[in-house]
C-alpha cells in the first residue's frame, strides 16, 4: 500500500492495482485487448513513489511496471520470461536518497 504524493491511495492485491480517491476505487488489471498498455500480471507485491512522483509496480512472474497516472497507460521493464517462474518474481522496490532505486529478483536485481 501507498499514499502517493498527490493524495491517493495505491493498494496491490492478488487481483490487480487499486488506486482510491477517497470515494472510489480503479482498479489495474491485464487487458487481453490492450497488453502492451496494462499490467501483464493480476499479483501485485510492492508499490514505489520516485523522487518525481513516477508509479513503479512490481509484480509477481517478473517485471517492473512503470504506471502513467494521467493516460493510465503502463510500461514493462525487467525480466522477460517465456513462462511464470517464482524466480522471476519481484518482491520489493527500494529507492535511496539519490533517486536510484534497487528491485530483487529471484535471479539478481534490477537496479535503474
Amino acid at each position: 500500500m501507498l499514499q502517493h504524493c498527490e493524495g491517493f491511495m495505491w493498494i496491490g492485491t492478488f487481483n490487480g492495482l487499486n488506486r482510491y480517491d477517497g470515494y472510489t476505487f480503479t482498479v489495474f488489471k491485464p487487458d487481453p485487448d490492450d497488453p502492451e498498455h496494462s499490467l501483464q500480471h493480476y499479483i501485485i507485491t510492492d508499490i514505489h513513489e520516485d523522487r518525481q512522483g513516477q508509479l513503479w509496480v512490481a509484480k509477481f512472474g517478473g517485471g517492473l511496471n512503470l504506471i502513467d497516472r494521467q493516460t493510465r497507460n503502463v510500461t514493462a521493464y525487467g525480466i522477460k520470461s517465456v513462462r511464470l517462474d517464482p524466480w522471476n518474481t519481484l518482491t520489493s522496490i527500494y529507492g535511496n536518497s539519490e533517486g536510484i532505486f534497487w528491485v530483487p529478483a529471484g535471479k539478481g536485481y534490477i537496479k535503474n
